[in-house]
């Protein structure tokens, strides 16, 4: 049997060949939309989750959320709640509230939407970047720089705690706003097209108004233009670059523009922590460790956890990040003249990473995993080019394994997310989880978990945290203030102010604090004590709607109709879309004997909050006292549509169906209050024999 020939070996490209092949049409797609498909598939799981943490102050008990587009649009631009200032960010919780109202589902969708189109904004970038660093470099090379960098960056679990977090709009937005500058300079630095400096200019704006994260872009336009523009040459900057130095002349006025309000917002709300709580030293240690954290925990994601708290002193793992630092700036300074890709990637990460590093101390944590959203970029495009190389290599092994090994990180990053998503469904679970990693070390955790567990009703469970907060941390005045608010629901009103006093004694300018010792002290009946207490609330910020309000209901209470009214005017001066604002002036208005004005309130209270019962109730009664009994008894129908088991709207429905003849439907009414435990309705049942 004649044996068969062999079919000749195709000879096996080149690297050259290779790389300078055509992309094939579903390359380029493939690059462009598996990243943020990726994205809706892994953070689709946050759609699940409810409001957590800072949501609260956010979204659910911000007044000023509901207020009319032109009000809302001033106060956004000119206010500094939260201590923070991003008009842009409140512009957009302000749509969802909008489109979405109380649903906390639209609102997580909006985050991941933005995250996606962020994903897609990192493609594009690497691959130009990726570009112009290699000026001979194929589409193909660059198109899979940018494969690898959006797919990292999207579903990576890092990002779980800047889009699975509502109140982080303001970091995805941000981004949003950041990247599209980046793109839009590297284009004008291309073109030289004034349209494209505007563009970026304007979306350097727009970053800052949603983050002031952002303060950092002139110095990261300058490093792109050092490396890999080559616009500008460090030696000759003052000298040759003065044009490209001059373009930065506007981004450096809004970057400081915005660092002095947020310096400014920060402050007021005494957010700052002092030199001797935070010592330089210390805080010098701790970024150094937070340049490593950051890095570390991009390559092996575990133990991540809502907060990292501050350290009392530096540690073995400080000195050990300085000691890296270290090592790998003598490594840069002996090979920089072949290093310009890593000197730029570097001074990219800790310029970004500098605003939040720790040097200005502000709130308790140490680190962030959402500080991580921008700063990662640098090492991840110098990731994304070193993957590209080996994935266009000419020997079809090197090339799967480089597929193969992206599908596998990808994956398991993936995977990791969907894991840690559900620890952000609500402030008991994310705060179960802070406790699962530290332990006893974090007292904040069982604070913030209290809070979580009080809102859920769930008292006892509530009780005991603030208990073990104080137990690890007996000088903690929130945890004081929380279970003095507990012991008062609970009628123990000794206890209560026992906790307010010590409280009061940690911090002397804690607002909480005296709003509280008012309230307590009304209900121990002293009330010229309560008094006094509100008004110190008033004397530390009397810009305060809610201690405003507090004064006012004091006054209403007392029959001080006058002075109530004054301040209640005052909290809605303040905050427009305060809802029991309006309700308690409805009812200083009514006892005045100026109906038309209370019903004017409470249809603004109930334009704000359609569910509220007192407001529904006592617009009935002014209806009712007006004569307009339908009108009265249409209000009634909205108030138990929203309330099925408010037994006082149908026993006052039923009995103005008896007074407009309508008997069949008010004994229906006057029943169903009756079999609520209404007494007045059963009493009247009886007495008509029914």
């Amino acid at each position: 049997m004649a044996r068969r020939r062999k079919s000749p070996r195709k000879p096996r490209p080149s690297a050259q060949a290779v790389l300078a092949a055509e992309t094939r049409w579903w390359e380029e797609w493939a690059a462009y939309l598996a990243p943020p498909l990726a994205v809706f598939v892994v953070f689709s799981f946050s759609l699940k989750n409810g409001y957590v943490w800072d949501d609260t102050q956010y979204l659910l008990e911000n007044p000023f959320l509901k207020l009319k587009w032109p009000v809302f649009v001033k106060w956004a631009f000119t206010s500094f709640y939260a201590a923070n200032y991003h008009p842009l960010t409140w512009l957009s919780h302000r749509l969802d509230v909008a489109m979405w109202s109380g649903a906390p589902m639209g609102h997580h969708l909006t985050n991941v939407i933005i995250h996606a189109v962020n994903t897609l904004l990192v493609v594009h970038l690497a691959a130009s970047l990726t570009r112009i660093a290699h000026r001979a470099a194929a589409r193909r090379f660059c198109l899979y720089a940018g494969l690898f960098a959006g797919l990292i960056f999207g579903v990576h679990p890092l990002r779980v705690e800047s889009v699975a977090w509502i109140a982080e709009r303001k970091d995805v937005l941000c981004a949003l706003f950041f990247l599209l500058t980046v793109i839009c300079h590297l284009r004008f630095a291309e073109t030289k097209s004034a349209m494209f400096y505007r563009l970026s200019l304007g979306c350097a704006l727009l970053a800052l108004l949603a983050k002031p994260m952002a303060v950092s872009l002139p110095v990261v336009l300058l490093i792109l233009d050092v490396y890999p523009l080559g616009r500008l040459e460090l030696r000759s900057a003052f000298s040759k670059g003065t044009r490209v130095l001059v373009e930065k002349v506007p981004f450096v006025l809004l970057s400081a523009a915005s660092l002095l309000l947020t310096l400014f917002a920060q402050k007021a709300s005494g957010a700052f922590v002092a030199i001797k709580s935070a010592p330089i030293l210390l805080r010098l240690w701790v970024a150094a460790r937070g340049l490593v954290f950051y890095l570390v925990k991009s390559l092996v994601p575990a133990g991540l956890a809502p907060l990292y708290p501050y350290p009392e002193a530096a540690g073995f793992e400080h000195f050990l990040s300085g000691a890296l630092l270290a090592a790998l700036l003598a490594f840069m300074l002996l090979r920089r003249k072949e290093t310009a890709w890593l000197w730029a990637a570097m001074a990219y990460y800790v310029v970004t990473l500098i605003p939040v590093l720790g040097l200005v101390q502000v709130g308790q944590q140490s680190a962030a995993d959402r500080y991580s959203y921008l700063p990662i970029l640098g090492p991840l495009f110098l990731a994304a080019a070193a993957w590209a190389r080996v994935a266009t290599w000419p020997k079809p092994l090197a090339r799967r394994a480089a597929v193969i090994g992206l599908i596998a990180v990808t994956s398991l990053f993936g995977l990791l997310s969907v894991r840690q998503i559900p620890h952000w469904r609500d402030s008991v679970t994310l705060f179960t989880r802070e406790i699962e990693v530290f332990g006893d070390k974090v007292s904040s955790a069982y604070n913030n978990r209290g809070v979580g567990y009080e809102k859920m009703g769930r008292f006892q469970e509530a009780f005991a945290d603030y208990e073990k907060a104080l137990r690890l941390k007996p000088d903690y005045p929130d945890a004081l203030v929380n279970r003095a608010r507990l012991k008062r629901l609970m009628r123990d009103l000794e206890g209560s102010l026992k906790d307010l006093e010590r409280a009061a004694a940690l911090a002397p300018t804690h607002l909480k604090v005296f709003n509280s010792r008012g309230v307590v002290l009304d209900l121990m009946g002293r009330h010229r004590e309560a008094l006094h207490e509100f008004q110190k609330a008033l004397s530390l910020n009397p810009f305060s709607h809610q201690t405003q309000f507090n004064v006012g209901l004091h006054h209403f209470q007392y029959g001080d109709l006058k002075k109530a009214e004054s301040h209640v005017q005052r909290a809605l001066i303040l905050a427009p879309g305060f809802a029991r604002a309006h309700e308690l002036l409805a009812r200083i208005l009514m006892k005045q004997g100026r109906l038309r004005h209370a019903e004017e309130s409470l249809r603004r209270a109930l334009s704000l909050e359609p569910r509220s019962p007192m407001a529904s109730l006592t617009l009935a009664e002014i209806l009712t006292r007006m004569g307009r009994l339908k009108g009265a008894v249409q209000v009634l129908d909205a108030a138990i549509s929203f309330n099925p088991g408010l037994k006082d709207g149908y026993f006052m429905r039923g009995m103005l169906r008896f007074r407009l003849g309508d008997k069949e439907l008010a004994d229906r009414d006057l029943r169903a209050a009756a079999s609520m435990g209404h007494q007045g309705a059963a009493s009247f049942l009886r007495r008509m024999g029914r």
